[in-house]
């Protein structure tokens, strides 16, 4: 028998002090497999440091991340473990130069682990109230060019 699949619900945690919004755009920016040029990272690095934000959400990274396919960075010295980067899957309430709020996904994209699947965790995007989202993410891509003829 398999393993029983989590309430979506259940598998973030909402801050306290929410703001009323009237339909943000989610905007996820995730690290993962394909991310051409870094441009997922370079958009992610940019808001994140030229806009006013704070964490609003935060996703159960065990439940959603198979870490055999995925690990964290740790650091060895020596004889100990001297560092771990923990994964963070968080909603970011971001607000643009003019005021206007957005919100920002970040984080490991989820792989499945058999506990929870990505699809399930959208929902909090779709019961949010977000009523578009878009994603910052390259692809690479062949192009190929007709042969000339003589």
């Amino acid at each position: 028998m398999g393993e029983t699949l989590l309430n979506p619900e259940d598998l973030y945690e909402l801050d306290s002090d929410l703001p009323e919004m009237t339909g943000p755009v989610l905007l996820h920016s995730l690290d993962g497999f394909v991310d051409a040029g870094s441009t997922g990272q370079l958009v992610r690095e940019h808001v994140l440091d030229a806009m006013e934000h704070r964490v609003i959400a935060r996703f159960d990274v065990d439940s959603l991340i198979d870490y055999r396919a995925r690990r964290p960075a740790m650091t060895y010295d020596r004889d100990h473990w001297s560092s771990y980067d923990a994964p963070e899957l968080v909603v970011h309430l971001v607000r643009d130069e003019v005021g206007s709020p957005f919100l920002m996904l970040t984080g490991p994209s989820p792989t499945g682990s058999g506990r929870a699947s990505p699809p399930r965790s959208a929902t909090w995007s779709n019961g949010s109230g977000c009523p578009s989202s878009s994603a910052s993410t390259a692809y690479p891509w062949a192009c190929r060019t007709p042969a000339r003829s003589g």
